[in-house]
């Protein structure tokens, strides 16, 4: 599995409220995703630069808030959160910071609960999945995975998914503090999907949509059956972060970041595989001419609870060295 850098270190992590400096650009000529009579286009695109190194977790909190986790080591610490102000609008960031320390070794995933009250967090070296206050700065305690946890999921009624680094995927039931492992129905043994980066849990049929890197592609995986079926795969190069967006009750849409190509896709669950749309481009044009929004490696994507349909991507400017937070609103045209 490709995880950019998977060092694990030793001791503790910071959590830092950091200013931005925000840059807001309009989509000229927006991709679009047809529907009968509809057409679903890149609104807005507003790019910040986030003064962070490769993120391996997202978490867009409200649109005052946005956390990213990332694994490099800074005055002695290992591994740092940072909370930075939401890319979603045009304003000065705020003044205050706010420093919380937490034990964890290498942490990835993020997730919060539906009332807000519990930031999830994947510590993948040490296999388990902590529970932390974000009012207290503590944590609470810790789930003991089955394997090493790479992202998690949260349902709307607090069920919490997780994804390990051997490709399977778990549900913790908190009624019994067990875990289960999606099991294949016809061959009795665990589903494993190699190389898989992220996942989303669909609104609509619950499945469990997955990206895996290598074969390239997006699949969704059955969670009572076991079943796994291809959604997308042509135009695929290497495909990690994932995330919904609904749009209206026959309009749900999966957001891709595909770093091998360095492109976000968007794509809708249809009965056979289908080639994603290029929502946003950071190649140079075929003229010789700059993309509208040049930046590459596009690594994790993540909507806000608020607001679906705006969708920040993680990552950087063309020569690597500035990582950048952009968020698309998306929106429905009627033709």
């Amino acid at each position: 599995m490709n995880y950019h850098d998977t060092r694990p270190p030793a001791f503790l992590l910071s959590i830092l409220i950091v200013l931005l400096l925000p840059l807001s650009v309009n989509a000229q000529q927006p991709s679009a995703l047809t529907h009968p009579n509809k057409t679903v286009v890149t609104k807005r695109v507003t790019v910040v630069e986030a003064g962070a190194t490769t993120a391996h977790g997202l978490l867009v909190v409200d649109r005052h808030t946005t956390l990213v986790s990332k694994s490099f080591i800074q005055d002695g610490y290992p591994l740092i959160y940072k909370i930075v102000p939401s890319v979603e609008e045009n304003k000065a960031p705020p003044t205050s910071e706010e420093f919380i320390r937490i034990p964890l070794m290498q942490p990835c995933g993020l997730a919060l609960s539906p009332n807000q009250k519990t930031l999830y967090l994947c510590d993948t070296t040490a296999g388990r999945i902590f529970l932390h206050d974000p009012k207290t700065g503590q944590l609470r305690n810790a789930i003991t995975t089955a394997g090493m946890p790479w992202n998690v999921r949260i349902e709307k009624d607090g069920e919490i998914w997780y994804l390990t680094t051997d490709g399977r995927l778990h549900q913790y039931i908190r009624s019994t503090q067990q875990t289960s492992v999606v099991m294949n129905k016809e061959t009795k043994q665990p589903v494993e999907i190699p190389n898989a980066f992220d996942f989303v849990i669909h609104p609509q049929t619950q499945e469990l949509i997955v990206t895996q890197q290598q074969p390239a592609r997006v699949v969704a995986v059955d969670r009572t059956t076991g079943r796994v079926r291809t959604i997308a795969e042509a135009g695929l190069t290497n495909p990690e972060g994932i995330d919904v967006v609904v749009l209206d009750e026959d309009q749900v849409v999966f957001v891709v970041a595909d770093t091998g190509s360095n492109k976000v896709f968007a794509l809708r669950d249809r009965s056979r595989p289908i080639e994603p749309v290029v929502m946003l481009d950071g190649n140079p044009l075929e003229d010789g001419s700059p993309a509208a929004y040049p930046f590459t490696l596009p690594i994790c994507v993540r909507t806000r609870p608020d607001d679906s349909t705006a969708v920040t991507v993680t990552a950087r400017r063309p020569d690597g060295k500035t990582p950048l937070l952009m968020t698309l609103v998306l929106a429905i045209e009627v033709e």
